[in-house]
């Protein structure tokens, strides 16, 4: 591994001069004394060597002209050398070899790492720390007025981007375990700008953006650094994102310049107070810098219960809110007819609603909120909300519009008595459009005690929304969900997932991290989303860790690991449940649970995994039915299962009919479970309701293998 030293030490490359006859062509201007490099590196990120195939570019150009086309040598623009295990700097090809000219001398100009450049600059963006040695913008000037000789040469390369370390620790009210898996993020900074070769001057680009600190364990805490563009750090934000939903932001209170070549070491305790905890920051080599000056927690103002709109301008696209009573105001205007198609909204602050009733922002299908509204990464704390005239509950009611980068945090309840449906998500109720990137820490509760009106009374519960038709991806639910219903009507539904109550449109990426229960009624519950039904519906990539308890006392039951209930050509695919799934039946018939998918009506399982135990409890009586699968409960009415996994266990009791199988519990003559799945679960015998010679297994022959 490489390792940060002192930047004022250089990279040193030395050009070995020797003579080659058969592989350059001699002109009148060239000689053919070819330019070799080797290598000893002082300061990289990490480490003393090169790695094996880092390249560099190199320009060799008349001494005194500086570099531009005019003043370039033939072939020697841009030329690639790449680096060996042992360190050593070649060409990348032949067409890359440098030759001293004959009768003149020149100038070097190099820089690492080796990439597109245009007009002798090149672009530099570093919002993606994934690779911070591709990041480490390095830069050789030092050599002049060189003419062919034998004498080795050096280039010395110099860091011109700036480092930034920040070292967090637990203090007082916080366990080191509660820094496990938090990310910090630095806020409001330059993260595009454009490298000028000629001179090494560097312009920054005009717009700032969120760059997401690589973070690793360190003693008892985590350490967080990045490659940066040298700046002033006034005005930025450091946000410390704990997996419990805590969020710390600390703001510069200085207006000290990141340097090039300068490391900037921050050290970070968390305290839980109201006061808050100081940054203080202290300068460590690369090179020895000055004070770096301080930064403080800031805890947002607790919302007063007010209203503002007196920052909406009907004339501007982009608009910005700053404090709860502006994010009231946006529920005040949308929900009186002001949709914001066009514009965005951008979150300028973490807002903390201070647990005061919150009426959601867009009502209905008729009166929607359409814009894009841009959370930057902040987090909205303290958030109770209501359902609205249309039943629509969360941060947002009735959404066509994008939500994004956003993560809300809070504890809700909602009972209803009325005959209606009722739609709760953290994020928003109802989703016809697109959510990403966004978390919900909000605990919700919803509770349906109406005991008439059929599927009018149905309860719609999610993480992320209620009900889905539109687009969610990137998306994570880190808080309890719990739902209840009592309608003992044989139509009505209580529909549950960590991420949606009910999906007819696109999950990606998402992820459900907590406990899920119901109780009552017929249910539909899944780790990410209750329902998926409907051709073009999908879940996709998604992953379910969270345990799923259900306690029913109606006709029917349907738990899963990711979809409870899979129907009419919705695929589940690439998805993983981890998470362990108990479902028991009080009264009525029928209960399925399954690792991806607890009942499957005609619908496709294309891949996925199953890790979790699956026990499902039926009552006794007169074709009273229990199946459990550790890939699905109950596959029916043309349903497909291709390439699953499953590594969990499975179980089924109590009813008079049990069934359990590895890959499915019961698998009906119209569907198929195909035999590219695998079973290194329990049970061993694939399906549960296979008999004799007759394994109800399909021989793998479709299209897709």
């Amino acid at each position: 591994m490489k390792k940060i030293l002192k930047a004022g030490i250089a990279v040193m490359a030395t050009l070995v001069i020797s003579c080659s006859s058969d592989t350059h062509e001699e002109s009148s201007t060239y000689g053919n004394v070819e330019v070799r490099f080797s290598s000893l590196i002082e300061t990289r990120v990490s480490g003393t060597q090169w790695d094996a195939g880092d390249g560099i570019g190199v320009y060799m150009f008349r001494s005194g002209e500086g570099l531009s086309d005019a003043s370039i040598c033939e072939n020697s623009a841009n030329n690639k050398y790449v680096a060996s295990a042992t360190g050593a700097l070649s060409p990348a090809s032949e067409m890359d070899k440098l030759f001293y000219p004959m009768y003149e001398s020149v100038d070097f100009v190099a820089y690492y790492p080796y990439g597109d450049v245009a007009d002798y600059e090149l672009a530099l963006d570093v919002s993606e720390q994934g690779n911070q040695e591709k990041l480490d913008l390095l830069y050789s000037k030092n050599l002049t007025s060189v003419e062919a000789t034998s004498e080795a040469q050096k280039l010395v390369f110099k860091h011109k981007l700036s480092k930034i370390v920040f070292n967090v620790k637990a203090g007082l009210g916080y366990e080191s375990t509660d820094l496990e898996g938090a990310e910090i993020c630095l806020k409001g900074a330059f993260s595009n700008a454009t490298f000028l070769l000629a001179d090494g001057g560097l312009i920054l680009g005009n717009e700032k953006q969120n760059i997401n600190l690589t973070t690793s364990a360190a003693g008892d805490g985590v350490m967080a650094e990045a490659i940066v563009l040298p700046q002033s750090c006034g005005g930025m934000q450091v946000y410390v994102s704990m997996v419990s939903g805590v969020t710390k932001r600390f703001d510069f209170i200085s207006n000290h310049q990141w340097l090039e070549g300068y490391k900037y070491e921050y050290e970070i305790t968390l305290v839980d107070n109201e006061t808050g905890a100081l940054l203080e920051a202290e300068i460590t080599e690369w090179t020895v810098g000055e004070t770096a000056g301080s930064v403080q927690e800031v805890t947002p103002e607790p919302w007063s219960g007010t209203v503002d709109t007196d920052w909406f301008m009907a004339e501007n696209v982009m608009l910005n809110l700053y404090t709860p009573e502006e994010m009231a105001g946006l529920a005040k205007l949308v929900n009186e007819g002001n949709s914001f198609e066009g514009k965005t909204i951008q979150l300028c602050n973490d807002l903390d609603m201070n647990s005061q009733t919150w009426t959601p922002i867009g009502v209905n299908a008729d009166s929607p909120f359409k814009g894009s509204f841009e959370g930057n990464g902040h987090q909205i704390r303290g958030l109770t909300f209501v359902t609205n005239a249309s039943g629509n509950g969360g941060l947002f009611g009735f959404s066509t519009g994008t939500i994004k980068n956003l993560s809300v945090k809070g504890t809700t309840s909602i009972a209803s008595s009325e005959r209606r449906l009722i739609y709760v998500g953290g994020v928003v109720g109802t989703n016809e459009g697109t959510v990403s990137g966004c978390r919900n820490y909000v605990a919700i509760n919803t509770s349906v005690t109406a005991v008439s009106g059929g599927n009018e009374t149905n309860p719609y519960t999610g993480g992320i929304a209620g009900m889905n038709s539109g687009t969610i991806t990137g998306c994570q639910n880190y808080a309890v969900l719990s739902s209840n219903n009592v309608n003992t009507d044989a139509k009505a539904y209580l529909h549950l997932g960590g991420i949606s109550g009910s999906n007819t449109g696109a999950i990606s990426d998402c992820r459900n991290m907590q406990t899920l229960t119901a109780t009552n009624g017929n249910v539909r519950i899944g780790g990410i989303t209750g329902l998926a039904t409907g051709t073009s519906v999908s879940v996709v990539d998604c992953q379910n860790v969270g345990r799923i308890t259900v306690e029913s006392s109606h006709n029917e039951c349907s738990s899963g690991g990711i979809v409870g209930k899979l129907a009419n050509g919705a695929e589940i695919k690439a998805c993983v449940n981890g998470g362990n799934m108990t479902s028991i039946l009080t009264s009525g018939t029928k209960i399925y649970g399954g690792g991806l998918a607890g009942l499957n009506t005609g619908g496709v399982i294309l891949s996925g995994s199953n890790s979790g135990t699956i026990l499902v409890t039926g009552v006794s009586g007169s074709g009273t039915l229990a199946a459990a699968g550790g890939v699905v409960g109950y596959n029916t009415t043309g349903a497909a299962v291709h390439k699953a996994t499953n590594e969990g266990s499975a179980s089924s009791s109590g009813a008079s009919n049990n069934y359990a199988g590895g890959i499915g519990g019961y698998n009906d003559a119209e569907s198929d479970i195909y035999t590219c799945c695998s079973n290194a679960g329990l049970p061993t015998l694939w399906v549960g309701n296979a008999t004799g010679d007759d394994n109800l297994l399909t021989d793998t022959d479709h299209t897709d293998e």
